[in-house]
């Protein structure tokens, strides 16, 4: 059987729901380009620049959270290990979108992919929270 920790099922969620939040505040501050290049920034800088940065430092939270629940429900099997993978490829799609959308200078339609793949980020990771927790109470 499946053990998983409550926590460590739900915490992939609650990090991709800040990750999400800092990245609506960095789009709505106008600091998508205060890091011109990626994956680096030039740290320490102004205001914009340390809210980027967060953005992107966040996301090794986000990732230590996901490999934490992912790799376990990989080996698990069944609808588990198909909602993990499917949770991961969306993860790994969406840094790489966060990168395109960096050095294409905020190209619009990889903006809107980018919200549109990170809200797909979280279904994903939502779900298979769900069947996690479904799994630990049965």
């Amino acid at each position: 059987a499946l053990t998983v920790n409550p926590i460590r099922a739900v915490l992939p969620v609650v990090s991709i729901v800040v990750m999400n939040s800092i990245g609506s505040y960095v789009s709505a501050r106008g600091a998508g380009l205060a890091c011109p290049d990626w994956p680096l920034c030039p740290f320490p800088g102004d205001e914009l620049v340390l809210l980027e940065f967060t953005h992107r430092a966040f996301a090794i939270v986000v990732l230590l959270a996901v490999v934490a629940v992912t790799v376990p429900s990989i080996r698990y099997g069944g609808v588990a290990r198909k909602l993990a993978v499917l949770a991961l490829a969306l993860l790994l799609v969406q840094i790489g979108l966060g990168g395109a959308v960096v050095l294409t200078a905020l190209r619009a339609e990889l903006v809107a992919l980018h919200m549109a793949v990170a809200s797909s980020v979280l279904a994903a990771y939502s779900m298979l929270a769900a069947v996690l927790l479904w799994r630990v109470e049965r």
